[in-house]
């Protein structure tokens, strides 16, 4: 079984990275938020991942942290919830957004996930509500409720990216290949659109 691959990004492409691991390249489907969290062609990368075998294929599944591939392994346990969903739902909202969903019990959220209908999203918070946190080491958790840690420098410099109409994945993903902590907001966006022109 296939946990972890460090390599260099041979392709990237929406929902699927191809990873040269020593000459070996390997197709990983990941989720858009893990996708948003790579990087660029040749760049170093560090993936979590997690291998399905079927009887006609064998996929592996990328996760930029352990608490996205904590999430994937109790999704995929929900009677219902196979693999390509559980990537769907990563895909739809944030960790943070779905922990929080789940926790709060709110079925609203939940059924704005493409796949999710209303019975599927009660599921969720039935069988998931119980198991959270799983491994959720890079979310803070605040009373009952779990909230990320974010620089507003970031979060300001992605929607100041939106103001100038660029569309919210494209800004999230540039400002993730040119973060760095301590940049203030201007050098972020500075640096941000070298990569957008």
């Amino acid at each position: 079984m296939i946990s972890k691959l460090i390599g260099v990004i041979d392709s990237i492409e929406p929902g699927l990275v191809t990873i040269d691991v020593n000459g070996v390249c390997y197709d990983v489907q990941v989720s858009y938020q893990t996708y948003y969290h790579l990087g660029k062609p040749a760049d170093n990368i560090e993936l979590q991942t997690h291998m399905v075998v079927r009887e006609d294929a064998q996929i592996l599944y990328g996760f930029y942290g352990k608490a996205e591939k904590s999430m994937f392994l109790e999704l995929i346990k929900i009677n219902g919830v196979g693999p390509k969903l559980a990537i769907g739902i990563l895909s739809g909202l944030e960790i943070t957004e779905l922990v929080n969903a789940i926790w709060n019990e709110d079925v609203k959220t939940l059924c704005k996930i493409p796949g999710v209908g209303k019975k599927s999203a009660e599921r969720l918070v039935m069988e998931m509500k119980e198991k959270l946190p799983i491994d959720l080491s890079e979310i803070k958790v605040v009373g009952a409720s779990l909230e990320p840690e974010v620089d507003p420098h970031r979060d300001d410099a992605e929607k100041a990216l939106m103001s100038l109409g660029y569309k919210e994945k494209d800004a999230i993903k540039a400002i993730a290949n040119v973060y760095a902590s301590g940049k203030s907001v201007d050098e972020l966006i500075k640096d941000a659109l070298r990569h957008l022109i």
